[in-house]
């Protein structure tokens, strides 16, 4: 058994999270939800576990969610609707787009 690490993702935007990608490298153990409801009061409780051989640059893995609902504007480019986590023996990271947020669109 490698080194882990238990981390909790609790969605409290108006849109719902859906995973589209996922990729990770000398990982034991990677368990990321596949879609994580808007306005959820659950908590998400991920697990990562890393090989016994950690090196810290080639443990690693990353998971992109698309937030949908997101609103397209009448005009101007359209907001980015998805963020990165990435997590890594030596580093755990989340990155957000920068953009407005809108009322979900009915």
């Amino acid at each position: 058994m490698g080194q882990y690490a238990y981390f909790v993702l609790h969605n409290g935007t108006p849109y719902e999270w859906v995973w589209t990608y996922q990729n990770w490298q000398n990982m034991n153990a990677w368990d990321f939800p596949e879609t994580i409801l808007a306005n959820s009061r659950a908590n998400y409780k991920v697990y990562v576990e890393y090989g016994a051989d950690i090196n810290r640059h080639s443990s690693y893995g990353d998971v992109y969610y698309e937030l949908r609902g997101v609103r397209t504007p009448e005009s101007g480019p359209a907001p980015p609707t998805t963020f990165q986590i990435k997590v890594q023996s030596s580093e755990f990271f989340v990155r957000f787009p920068d953009f407005p947020v809108h009322p979900r669109a009915r």
